[in-house]
């Protein structure tokens, strides 16, 4: 079981994620197939925590693998593609992945994931955050 996910430990995986990634990363959502009620099949593009092959997709994603969880887990649980970071937190604790994680952890990851989703850069999604914190 992974430790408890605090604000600080949040803030400098996020941090570690747009150096690695640079601040002007722009997040492009995946491509999959969807079956609808009538077994027909179209693409659509879908936010994942991880892709193929393991590697994080979104910044929560990524922020969550370095923290120590295993990328299998996303899909193992159901939660890698559209689920917010709220619901993919409550699994994870829930499931004995991680120990558990602060309200103020919980609401930077929120926010990082919906600046991150209106499409801003990593760094403007991890500034505006942390400013939006510091208010």
């Amino acid at each position: 079981m992974l430790e408890y996910l605090t604000l600080e430990k949040v803030i400098s995986l996020a941090e570690q994620a747009v150096q690695e990634k640079g601040s002007d990363f722009i997040y492009k959502q995946m491509e999959c197939s969807v079956k609808d009620e009538d077994d027909l099949f179209s693409v659509q593009t879908t936010c994942a925590y991880v892709h193929e092959d393991d590697v994080p997709g979104c910044l929560v994603g990524n922020i969550l693998v370095r923290h120590g969880v295993q990328p299998s887990k996303f899909e193992e649980l159901g939660i890698n593609v559209d689920t917010g970071s709220d619901e993919a937190l409550r699994t994870l604790i829930s499931s004995g992945v991680i120990v558990g994680v602060s309200e103020s952890a919980s609401e930077f990851l929120e926010l990082v994931q919906r600046h991150q989703d209106g499409g801003f850069t990593w760094g403007y999604a991890v500034e505006e955050t942390l400013q939006a914190h510091h208010r």
